[in-house]
């Protein structure tokens, strides 16, 4: 694995490290609402989640960029 290979991936790692907290954060706001039942905490987690959405967005599309950097490298470069 070459010195890009390894940068590549470590950044692909970073970046799915980074999904999984925004994704944890939509989960528990949402389950929360759920429990509490009433109609304000419902709409602070909904609030809450589309900020939470949006910060996905962000971060999928630095996946997408990441991907398609290494495609660029040829398929031979794909591990």
């Amino acid at each position: 694995m070459t010195t890009m290979d390894r940068e590549q991936v470590q950044e692909l790692s970073v970046m799915l490290h980074d999904l999984c907290q925004p994704l944890t954060a939509l989960q528990c706001r949402l389950e929360l609402a759920e429990m509490e039942g009433d109609e304000e905490g419902m709409r602070r987690a909904i609030a809450d989640s589309l900020t939470e959405c949006e910060r996905l967005n962000g971060i999928a599309m630095r996946m997408r960029q990441q991907l398609r950097e290494a495609m660029q490298d040829g398929p031979g470069d794909l591990k």
